[in-house]
């Protein structure tokens, strides 16, 4: 029996342990490709596919069997594509690759396919086929064609924007720009693209003395300009050297960079001018019919002032030749000489009512806190034979503190509760007068409610002015300018005034009057 030599031991323990060895690898490579979407792959010298290891048909759809001996170029989708035919003549050059896209029909459609290889030699140095990785990055593809096709949009739109949009990458360099911003910076168009640093454009931009405000240190201008761009709060209205007026505001974007949006605001700025202009000529042509309100108001007073001699003088001749020749001429001249009384009696009247109306708001009683039920009470005192011979009912709720004009707003009352009782039915007058708290807390609304005759709606804002009247003067007597002075008064104390109402249904007056300083608000 032949022994065995101890180096032959060795030979068959070292063998057991490459082969192990292998095993481990086989198993690592296994199990990589069995938590890997990659596949490995060989081809013979042909480029026909002679082993495949992976998780090819779980990705594709293609089962290895079916893999096995066919060639790249028939998977291929365009095999007239020339990047293809490049590619495969490199590789029948046997040329390493990596990273190159197919595209290939599987059993799940069209899919992208990326690729590396290396070529396989044999001892002699002769190529032998192709041995490589590849995975399906058909998701990854489409994702980037969606993401390209976004950026396209995205861009077409900013280009459809009136607005300059500037969009700078968190190390201020030029990530976009459409063509709107060329205007804002018309001498420095060839840097507006990607890549150029906004500071050596605003420094280019400066020199080429588009810019009007620099002044005579261009350095400082730059400094401040940056200062504030880096503080991304910028909102800057600026004139350039062309006469136009750009709105600019830079914000910080989520990334850190930053977006610019300049706007042509040169036809608001001239719109603002000329309403500027509007608004002056405005407040000069108010201040001319103040003027001029003011001489009417001086010459209203004075001329029924002055009228206030002769016509009372008039006035009682007439008055004289009617008591010395009643009867005594023939019924005509009695009835001219009746016309001449009544004229100029009538004229009295108008010229004491203008006069009353010329006086109110001038050199007036300082303004004071009133109480608003003594001011109806006086009123009503004054009223009281018509009243009486009205058989009037008066109701008066609980009235506030006001403040103005004691005269005045007692005048008011008076004229409002006085309409109140002329214009009546048949039926006694029934006059009520209320008090709530305006909407504007600082002021009292009042309400004068009757059961007159009313008032036809085409006429309610017709009735505040001065010497209108809407019936005979024999059946309602009176000069017309009661309602005017009631206005005037309102209005000098700040408030407003109004009226409500229907024919044969009576009115309601409404006015509102400040409120006295600590006046509790009902």
């Amino acid at each position: 029996m032949e022994l065995e030599r101890p180096g032959h031991d060795t030979s068959r323990a070292r063998l057991r342990e490459l082969e192990g060895a292998l095993a481990d690898a086989q198993r690592q490579i296994r199990d990589l490709l069995e938590v890997s979407l990659d596949w490995v792959w060989e081809t013979d010298a042909g480029l026909r596919f002679t082993r495949v290891a992976g998780r090819l048909e779980e990705t594709l759809g293609i089962s290895v069997v079916d893999l096995i001996g066919r060639s790249l170029e028939e998977l291929a989708n365009d095999r007239e594509d020339a990047k293809l035919q490049q590619h495969l003549g490199e590789m029948r050059s046997h040329r390493q690759f990596r990273d190159f896209i197919f595209r290939i029909n599987t059993p799940r459609g069209l899919r992208h396919v990326r690729a590396s290889g290396k070529p396989l030699l044999d001892a002699a140095g002769a190529c032998r086929g192709y041995r490589g990785v590849a995975s399906d990055v058909t998701e990854e593809f489409d994702a980037a064609a969606r993401a390209e096709t976004l950026y396209r949009r995205f861009a077409e739109a900013i280009e459809f924007i009136p607005a300059s949009l500037l969009l700078l990458d968190p190390d201020d360099r030029i990530v976009i720009c459409n063509s709107a911003t060329k205007q804002y910076f018309p001498r420095v168009g060839h840097l507006l693209v990607q890549g150029t640093r906004f500071e050596d454009l605003v420094r280019v931009h400066v020199a080429s003395g588009f810019v009007r405000e620099v002044g005579s240190d261009a350095e400082e201008w730059i400094d401040n300009r940056m200062r504030a761009h880096r503080a991304a709060n910028v909102n800057i209205l600026r004139a350039t050297d062309d006469g136009r007026w750009v709105q600019i505001t830079e914000r910080r974007t989520s990334d850190g960079g930053t977006i610019g949006i300049r706007l042509d605001v040169t036809e608001l700025k001239e719109r603002e001018r000329a309403l500027a202009e509007k608004a002056q000529e405005v407040a000069e042509y108010a201040k001319e019919l103040e003027h001029s309100n003011a001489e009417l108001e001086q010459f209203a007073y004075v001329a029924s002032h002055d009228l206030q001699e002769p016509l009372r003088m008039v006035a009682s001749y007439c008055q004289l030749l009617q008591r010395r020749y009643k009867d005594k001429l023939d019924a005509e001249a009695d009835e001219f000489i009746g016309f001449a009384v009544e004229g100029a009696s009538r004229m009295q009247r108008l010229i004491s009512d203008l006069l009353s109306y010329s006086r109110v708001g001038r050199r007036g009683d300082a303004f004071q806190p009133l109480d608003a039920n003594e001011l109806v009470r006086l009123a009503l005192a004054n009223l009281q034979r018509a009243v009486e011979e009205s058989g009037a009912q008066i109701e008066i709720g609980a009235l506030p503190r006001v403040t103005g004009d004691r005269t005045l707003l007692l005048q008011l009352f008076q004229n409002l509760i006085g309409i109140a009782i002329k214009f009546r039915r048949e039926e006694p007058p029934a006059v009520r007068i209320r008090a709530d708290a305006d909407a504007d807390g600082n002021f009292w609304h009042f309400t004068v409610a009757d059961n007159g005759i009313g008032i036809e709606a085409e006429y309610r804002e017709r009735v505040f002015l001065i010497f209108q009247r809407l019936h005979e003067r024999d059946k309602y007597p009176g000069t017309g300018i009661g309602l005017a002075i009631a206005r005037k008064v309102v209005e000098y104390h700040g408030g407003r005034i109004w009226v409500e109402s229907m024919p044969g249904s009576g009115s309601r007056f409404h006015f509102t009057l400040p409120a006295a300083p600590n006046e509790p608000q009902r």
